[in-house]
């Protein structure tokens, strides 16, 4: 009778000791799921954040070449078409390989912002030869 006790006693011990470790890698596995939800959502937030950087230089680089094509149109600048498409290949080249660092997340947010900075002044200077016409 002794042992049949012994042995009920050791299965409750085993099995409590079993649903305290299961419960513990159950709070382990939620925990780790919502860390990674967050990480998800942080992605998904820097993600936003780098499209719409790169959209905003798109349209920057749109607005500056239609302006530029505007005034030649008008015959009130002169220079050299060449020099101007040199400049918007590169620049959307430029463009083109930051968007892939951003499908590939092999970017982060400190060299976005200098690479984008980076596009940004070379926008700036398709300006100089609107300079005339816009009195800078």
């Amino acid at each position: 009778m002794s042992i049949l006790l012994f042995f009920a006693i050791v299965m409750v011990i085993t099995s409590a000791s079993f649903l305290v470790v299961t419960g513990k890698e159950k709070r382990q596995k939620r925990a780790i799921g919502k860390l990674r939800t967050s990480n998800e959502l942080k992605n998904l937030y820097e993600y936003k954040y780098f499209l719409k950087g790169v959209k905003q230089a798109k349209m920057e680089l749109h607005i500056k070449l239609t302006t530029i094509s505007y005034y030649k149109l008008q015959n009130k600048i002169f220079f050299s078409p060449f020099e101007i498409n040199v400049l918007k290949e590169e620049i959307s080249a430029n463009i083109h390989e930051l968007e892939e660092m951003i499908l590939d997340q092999s970017i982060s947010p400190t060299d976005f912002n200098r690479q984008i900075q980076h596009i940004n002044k070379r926008i700036d200077v398709l300006s100089y030869p609107l300079a005339s016409v816009l009195q800078y």
